[in-house]
């Protein structure tokens, strides 16, 4: 009897000890199953949270490049605005030079000194017209974001300055000419040959910048062909 109790007691022993090895076993298991889970958990989560940051990057770069587009598209029409605003006032102002001109070659001085006056202050208009659009396109250089816009930007700078150039002599031409058919007018011709000297400076200064402004528009054009 006593041997049945005590092998019982042992049978239960063993029993309960393979139990609680076999739980420890399964625990252990388990543990090492959730670590591995959250292990790769964590990493899916880094590599997730890596290509989200990534992506904001993205965009915040994409943001970036199309403000910059945007304003360099921007500043380079109000350049250009200006520009066509200075144009229409030269076109003007040839218009009186021409006519001053006939005026001068029928010595109809009275009439080449008006016409030559309105000349003188439409070049006047034209020249600071393009002074003022020399802002916009210094702004562009700021905005370009590649090296064609850049090209095209710094271009359209160099003949914007040289227009003004361009038109700032045609200024002081008419202005020495409207002056020497005054004096043609009144009778004192020294005076008016001094003046149509100093005129003639500026109209050779002029004809030395005109090949320049066509080299300019030549370098715009092939540009734009293979714009990017």
């Amino acid at each position: 009897m006593k041997k049945i109790i005590i092998i019982s007691v042992v049978v239960i022993i063993c029993i309960f000890s393979s139990a609680i090895t076999t739980y420890f076993f399964v625990e252990q298991a388990n543990k090492n199953k959730i670590k591995s889970l959250q292990a790769k958990y964590e990493e899916e989560q880094s590599d997730l949270n890596n290509q989200i940051q990534n992506l904001t990057n993205q965009i915040v770069l994409f943001r970036n490049l199309n403000t910059k587009q945007h304003n360099y598209i921007k500043q380079i029409a109000k350049g250009l605005e200006e520009m066509y605003v200075a144009g229409k006032n030269e076109g003007i102002a040839n218009g009186y030079y021409d006519e001053a001109s006939d005026s001068y070659e029928k010595n109809d001085f009275y009439w080449c000194n008006i016409y030559a006056g309105y000349a003188d202050a439409y070049y006047s208009y034209a020249s600071q017209e393009y002074r003022d659009a020399k802002a916009f396109f210094n702004k562009a250089l700021e905005y370009a974001t590649s090296n064609s816009t850049k090209q095209l930007a710094q271009l359209l700078l160099n003949l914007n300055e040289l227009e003004a150039q361009i038109s700032s002599e045609m200024h002081e031409t008419n202005e020495y000419f409207a002056s020497a058919c005054y004096y043609y007018y009144t009778g004192n011709y020294d005076m008016g040959d001094a003046e149509i000297d100093e005129m003639n400076k500026h109209i050779k200064t002029h004809d030395e910048l005109v090949p320049k402004e066509n080299d300019l528009w030549s370098s715009i054009d092939a540009l734009l062909e293979n714009f990017s």
